[in-house]
């Protein structure tokens, strides 16, 4: 599932079509993406356009856009200035990842009831969750929790393509086990030690992080 765009060919243009972000070069429309599945646009070169319908929808739905350096370090952003729904909820967020956490980030959907939240992450393709998908609802699940200050026990991960919805129950013991598992891999990026991967071309490109590490393969 799409979350964050990166552009990088000069003369690009990104506009808006209802409620999706278009994709053109030399005036032809290559690509159509849904605002809904969209979290940030990072854009890596100049020459590159953007519509101000776009930016508008953008600032509306809280997606930021970022300007990145040849470093591939943004050094410029747009957000809204607006304090809407999204915006509160990922500014406690990252409140939270200073005061007590070193994780962050936003869940595709989340359910709150009187007592629980739960959180919801969609997949496009599956039909059994991964390791690393239940890890990465478990962490969405934390941070809700603290956040909303609600018993977090059960999340779900839903598979788009085939249509199920598979329940994750969630433990107190599983949450303190991400956590030190979070400590430990900051522990290894301070230390400039590379672990083991398994990581395939399939799963590289679904990576955000892509961008940063493209000398796998």
């Amino acid at each position: 599932m799409t979350k964050h765009i990166y552009i990088d060919d000069y003369g690009t243009f990104l506009g808006k079509t209802s409620a999706r972000l278009t994709i053109s070069q030399n005036g032809e429309q290559k690509k159509e993406v849904a605002l809904s599945r969209i979290k940030s646009i990072n854009i890596l070169k100049g020459g590159i356009s953007l519509s101000s319908d776009l930016i508008e929808a953008c600032s509306l739905r809280g997606i930021k856009i970022f300007f990145l350096d040849f470093k591939n370090v943004a050094h410029t952003s747009l957000s809204s200035t607006a304090s809407h729904a999204v915006a509160n909820t990922r500014r406690a967020q990252f409140l939270t990842i200073e005061s007590d956490f070193n994780f962050y980030g936003i869940c595709d959907a989340l359910i709150i009831s009187d007592k629980n939240i739960y959180p919801v992450e969609i997949k496009l393709h599956g039909t059994k969750p991964t390791k690393a998908q239940k890890m990465q609802l478990l962490a969405y699940g934390i941070l809700a929790e603290k956040i909303y200050k609600k018993e977090f026990n059960l999340g779900f991960i839903l598979f788009e393509k085939n249509a199920k919805t598979i329940p994750i129950e969630i433990n107190e013991n599983q949450k303190m086990q991400l956590v030190v598992l979070v400590d430990k891999i900051i522990e290894m990026i301070k230390k400039e030690k590379l672990p083991y991967s398994d990581a395939t071309e399939e799963k590289c490109t679904q990576c955000e992080f892509e961008n940063y590490c493209n000398d796998r393969f």
